[in-house]
């Protein structure tokens, strides 16, 4: 059924572009690519026109629109996750991957107006991405990229991506060809895509109308999560680049321009492995520098944080070792850079996951 489209636009786009995003998670090509295959620019709140009260935050103990099965087929990366396929630049995954059986039912997570189209992506070098668009105009055909997506009275969008469009249930496409059709939540709006490389799943998106990435972990009933996150070792970097790796409870001689934490976070049951939402350093003295992704993708600045700067994609550890930022499918480690603050005495390093389990590390720097 997917064979058609998919396998020659992918066939076609390897040979230009090498080994690309096209047979990935999310498809990621050059802004100029997109627009030859027919995509635009795409703003993600067509049905505001800047009349409507953005409440800060979306509703708690939302449902997940997929039936989680088994260790499998569960939450499978999460919304922070690093993602870097092919020529593209690395990027968040913006989403969380919830595996549910291939055909299975998507149902609405919210009341919204229902809104359908094929989409993709062009990257930025701070890990952002610009997104592109073909609207529904009543002809579907055959597409892993494919989003529903409901827009909601209180300035929010959620996104699912790879339903399939080939057998979506009459009433979705009797909406879809109405337009602005508001669905309630819990009704079955579509199914999931077969994926050629058995990772069938949706991927969720949840934006605010102002752009901001909610962590939909966050306001959803999650699975349970017991298991706090693992740090596998935690490395200075000094102003000259010379690497030093810290030793839990021990001495470090200072000055440090970053801090190195090498973790990985899972959850109870589960098979994947994922990226900490929140890591963070504070002294006793109270100097503190944290990257805080628990809610949304916002950096301590209150602006968009530049991947460059949370995540280090390689380095080379005092005995030699080289460590590298890779979490393809719920596999991987993951480099988070902490700035470490001009102090001196006693510190903690902190990484904690969504449901708040948290380990810890601790050191004094002279």
């Amino acid at each position: 059924m997917i064979t058609r489209f998919f396998l020659l636009t992918a066939l076609l786009l390897t040979f230009a572009f090498g080994a690309n995003q096209s047979v990935a998670d999310e498809r990621v090509l050059p802004a100029a690519v997109l627009q030859k295959m027919g995509y635009r620019p795409f703003n993600s709140f067509p049905h505001y026109r800047g009349q409507r009260i953005v409440r800060s935050e979306p509703p708690n103990n939302l449902k997940w629109p997929v039936q989680f099965v088994d260790a499998a087929r569960t939450i499978a990366q999460n919304y922070v996750n690093y993602q870097q396929y092919g020529l593209a630049l690395p990027y968040y995954h913006k989403g969380c991957d919830l595996r549910s059986p291939a055909k299975s039912f998507v149902k609405a997570p919210v009341t919204g107006v229902l809104e359908g189209g094929y989409y993709s992506y062009s990257d930025n070098p701070d890990g952002s991405e610009v997104k592109h668009w073909i609207p529904w105009n009543g002809k579907p055909h055959d597409d892993l990229y494919f989003e529903l997506a409901k827009t909601t009275t209180d300035g929010y969008r959620f996104e699912l991506h790879h339903v399939d469009s080939m057998n979506l249930p009459k009433e979705t496409i009797q909406a879809l060809n109405k337009g602005n059709v508001v669905v309630q939540e819990g009704t079955v709006v579509g199914s999931v895509i077969p994926w050629p490389s058995d990772y069938d799943h949706i991927h969720y998106n949840i934006l605010r109308q102002d752009g901001l990435v909610i962590n939909p972990e966050a306001y959803t009933v999650s699975p349970p999560d017991h298991i706090a996150p693992k740090i596998h070792g935690v490395y200075g970097v000094r102003a000259d680049g010379s690497v030093i790796e810290l030793v839990n409870g021990g001495t470090v001689s200072g000055p440090l321009q970053y801090a190195v934490v090498a973790t990985t976070e899972t959850r109870d049951n589960s098979v994947y492995v994922q990226t900490p939402p929140f890591v963070g350093i504070q002294f006793n003295t109270r100097e503190l520098f944290a990257w805080d992704f628990r809610k949304a993708l916002i950096g301590p600045d209150n602006k968009w944080p530049d991947i460059r700067q949370v995540f280090v994609s390689k380095l080379r550890t005092p005995s030699g070792k080289v460590l590298s930022t890779t979490g393809q499918y719920g596999k991987g480690l993951f480099l988070m850079r902490l700035n470490v603050p001009p102090a001196r005495g006693p510190f903690v390093i902190a990484v904690s996951d969504t449901a708040g389990n948290t380990t810890k590390f601790s050191g004094v720097m002279q």
